[in-house]
């Protein structure tokens, strides 16, 4: 294989072959825009931008901390075709960057999640090696379908998180997308909760913080309901210091938060630095145990400050540690495009569209058919019912069905 770096020392040779290349290609009749992939491609998709006239969009390697920030740089409207142009068709791995755009459109609002999908799906079963085979050979039905109709069953085996492939699987098991928020202030009343709501649901969230008289002993009888009741647990700390104090947050204090709690939710706004301060500290552990983070890229109240940047930048985050991290607190169906990530949903309940302090609340059918929930945190829906366990059930099946007529809709 030739090293396409050394062609622009001859402009002749260089010019020829662009235009060679883009003969070969054959996009020109309908094509909107050009975009050459840092850095290589780029003096070969200006050339063939000159020679043929058809503008060229400029791509960065990075956004950029001052100026515009833009992450794309040209003149396009929604809906436009663009040719990306690459100097070596290989792995594609500066394609699968460029990729990373459409999701930062998408979160943006400037194309939808199905697009996304087909051309992440597209580039996957099309990348080679030198000596032509296909390094890719994706089951059909993951070819043809997106994250919301995967079943569970199948987007456990795409999952990186040995805790989201846990879930998955237990949420299969048992039939629930139910989280219930153990939203009380005392040790006996977290237990008593566990214990009725526990074969109904996948996930038990708890606030430690709240919780007035928690003791070890209640912390060892309420993981062993979760054995019992084949639930996990989730600490919503919201970790979201420095990564040293965060760090010290979940192994130390008052309640150890990293020895009982399978999974924690952690806020972004301090950097990467929060995920590998939590990633050191369980580390130094022992025995050594499996944990998983959700990032929380939206909230369930109304006005919060989370914008399109932060939670592009959230996605962006967890990407990075797909092993650490089994999904993200989100409300809208459009921010996860990864199948083996979890999307985890506040603010479900039957009746109400909101409290006096702001919480906003989404029926079970349009947090999982629109939200595009796969797990929905339910609190005074089933706290606060006359029989907590009856109520667990209702909103199981409800939460079931939904996720039934979502995944059926691929077949």
């Amino acid at each position: 294989m030739h090293n396409l770096r050394t062609l622009q020392t001859g402009l002749g040779c260089a010019e020829e072959l662009s235009l060679l290349l883009w003969d070969f290609s054959h996009e020109g009749e309908d094509c909107d825009h050009l975009c050459g992939v840092p850095y290589t491609a780029l003096p070969i998709a200006t050339l063939i931008s000159v020679h043929t006239r058809i503008p060229m969009l400029i791509r960065r390697k990075e956004i950029k901390k001052y100026g515009t920030k833009k992450l794309i740089e040209g003149k396009f409207s929604r809906g436009d075709k663009c040719v990306i142009i690459e100097d070596v068709v290989t792995s594609g791995s500066s394609i699968l960057e460029t990729l990373k755009i459409m999701h930062i459109l998408c979160e943006a609002g400037k194309v939808d999640i199905a697009t996304v999908d087909s051309v992440e799906r597209y580039l996957a079963v099309s990348q080679i090696r030198p000596d032509g085979t296909f390094i890719n050979n994706p089951e059909p039905r993951e070819a043809k379908v997106g994250r919301l109709n995967l079943s569970f069953s199948e987007r456990a085996q795409l999952s990186h998180c040995p805790m989201s492939k846990r879930l998955f699987h237990i949420m299969s098991e048992k039939k629930t997308l139910l989280c219930v928020a153990a939203d009380v202030t005392t040790g006996s009343e977290v237990l008593a909760l566990a214990e009725q709501v526990g074969p109904y649901i996948c996930v038990l969230k708890t606030h430690a913080d709240i919780v007035d008289d928690l003791t070890d002993d209640d912390i060892a009888a309420l993981t062993a309901l979760a054995e019992k009741h084949n639930f996990l647990i989730l600490e919503d700390r919201k970790f979201a210091d420095i990564g040293h104090i965060a760090g010290l947050q979940y192994t130390q204090g008052p309640h150890h938060i990293a020895t009982w709690s399978d999974l924690v939710t952690v806020h972004t706004l301090s950097g990467e630095g929060v995920l590998k301060g939590l990633t050191l500290g369980l580390g130094a552990l022992s025995p050594a145990v499996n944990r998983g983070f959700f990032l929380v890229a939206e909230m369930s109240s109304q006005d919060h400050l989370m914008s399109p940047e932060y939670v592009s930048a959230t996605v962006k985050m967890a990407q990075k540690y797909p092993h650490m991290v089994a999904g993200l607190v989100c409300q809208s169906s459009n921010i996860i495009s990864a199948p083996g990530l979890i999307q985890l949903t506040p603010g479900v309940k039957i009746s109400d569209n909101a409290d006096s302090l702001g919480q906003c609340y989404n029926s079970p059918e349009h947090a999982v058919l629109t939200c595009g929930a796969d797990v929905a945190v339910v609190g005074r829906g089933v706290v606060s019912a006359d029989n907590p366990a009856l109520a667990a059930l209702e909103y199981s099946k409800k939460l079931w069905s939904a996720y039934q007529r979502r995944v059926a809709t691929a077949k």
